[in-house]
């Protein structure tokens, strides 16, 4: 799936936009674990050097998908999802909240060319 062992993307929504959402992550594969480690960053609302940072996800298919334990049962959800035909990723970021789901983002990430 992901070729290299650490990705580093820094992410900047338009800031013109209300809530400006500033982080950089980092993915990296754990071999012996046979798992992705994924180190989130943000600076959005405070707090983004938390204990609650990192998640670990095994590959699923074609899906990665990570999940951070927020507080209670409350998560908030990383999950990537590669398109083979269009060697892309897609991101998709949820927080679930019991039985709501709010999305916070979807992103199509392509190689630079």
């Amino acid at each position: 799936m992901l070729r290299r062992r650490r990705q580093s993307v820094p992410w900047k929504n338009n800031s013109s936009a209300t809530g400006c959402c500033k982080a950089r992550y980092y993915i990296e594969w754990q071999e012996r674990a046979h798992q992705y480690s994924f180190l989130w960053l943000d600076s959005t609302a405070g707090g983004g050097i938390s204990a609650n940072i990192i998640a670990h996800a095994k590959p699923e298919g074609n899906k990665i998908p990570f999940v951070y334990q927020v507080k209670g049962d409350e998560t908030f959800h990383n999950t990537f999802t590669y398109d083979k035909g269009a060697d892309s990723w897609e991101w998709l970021l949820e927080d679930h909240n019991g039985d709501k789901i709010d999305r916070f983002g979807q992103v199509r990430l392509t190689r630079k060319k």
